[in-house]
């Protein structure tokens, strides 16, 4: 891990004897918080704990990572795909890269911006856990069809939430806005339904696109029968002018 710290030396040569500074870099980081990492996999591994744990500081040294590239974006992909929980709440990452002359290995000082305040973050993660086994097993029947299973999650998210306009709180983004407050965006909504999606062992796709060639939007793609269909779930939950509840089957499973 000493490359972490390495930053130079300098040495002065006398007649019977030689003298050496070592200058030294990152003094404030505690060597025992630095991770040693010896493959991708690996980085991503500590990237996931960090995450949710909603960590904002990771400290890595990847052995023979001097000519490896920081873009850590795929990692970040597929943290999204494969482990939504931790990934949520994510919004940012920066990198620093540290090496020396004198190793192959490099040192990454990563810096994690999260969409709410950390201890925040950690019990939202909690309570969707939760709330994802709770209604696996008293809402979504083992005995459903998988057109059974896909209908119960479309009916009772769109039930349970509210399309929130205009709002500037990030739990909207999130699965836990839908599942625990009853409120959210394409994206809370997506988010929810893949959850539930992958609990009841639903293979499905979270997609991303644009409305009117500009405006962001998200909706999931799930695989019945063999056949891969898409469903828009926040589009099924329209607003009313007059503040109705409204459920459509207009964008499902088209």
């Amino acid at each position: 891990e000493l490359v972490f710290y390495y930053n130079g030396m300098s040495s002065t040569i006398y007649s019977d004897h030689a003298e050496c500074k070592v200058q030294y870099a990152n003094t404030d980081i505690a060597i025992d918080s630095v991770l040693v990492a010896k493959s991708t996999y690996d980085i991503y591994q500590y990237l996931r704990t960090a995450m949710a744990n909603a960590e904002t500081n990771v400290y890595i040294v990847f052995t023979d990572g001097k000519n490896q590239s920081t873009d850590f974006s795929e990692l970040i992909d597929q943290m999204h795909e494969r482990d939504y929980i931790s990934y949520m709440g994510y919004k940012k990452i920066s990198i620093s890269k540290f090496s020396n002359n004198y190793s192959n290995d490099a040192a990454y000082q990563i810096k994690i911006t999260y969409g709410a305040d950390s201890a925040a973050l950690v019990e939202m993660k909690k309570q969707t856990q939760a709330e994802v086994a709770r209604l696996v097993t008293e809402y979504l029947k083992p005995d459903m069809s998988e057109y059974m299973l896909v209908k119960s999650i479309h009916d009772y998210l769109i039930d349970i939430t509210r399309y929130a306009q205009n709002s500037n709180d990030p739990i909207v983004y999130y699965a836990y806005g839908p599942l625990l407050k009853g409120t959210g965006v394409c994206e809370g909504y997506s988010e929810a339904a893949r959850l539930l999606f992958d609990a009841v062992g639903i293979e499905s796709v979270y997609a991303t696109g644009t409305v009117d060639d500009k405006i962001p939007h998200a909706w999931n793609i799930i695989k019945i029968g063999g056949n891969w269909y898409q469903l828009d779930i926040t589009w099924d939950d329209p607003i009313t002018s007059d503040g109705r509840d409204v459920k459509t089957y207009e964008y499902f499973n088209i």
